[in-house]
């Protein structure tokens, strides 16, 4: 398997319901290809080590807004 090179994770963190009980994790990269994204996912030492119940992976277009400089 090829090592993918650090790509930028741009933001991530826990997502809390409304008693603060962490459900589920949110994280946004920034890769080229939902497939480049699954690869660095994989390579991950979270997956590595079947930590993940699942994982989903999506395309993100800012609709309102902006992120990044």
């Amino acid at each position: 398997t090829q090592q993918l090179s650090q790509m930028p994770i741009v933001a991530a963190g826990a997502l809390r319901d409304r008693d603060g009980t962490r459900q589920g994790y949110l994280g946004f990269i920034e890769a080229d290809s939902i497939d480049e994204a699954e690869r660095f996912i994989a390579q991950g030492p979270f997956a590595m080590e079947d930590l993940y119940e699942r994982v989903e992976v999506f395309r993100y277009d800012v609709e309102v807004g902006t992120v990044g400089a």
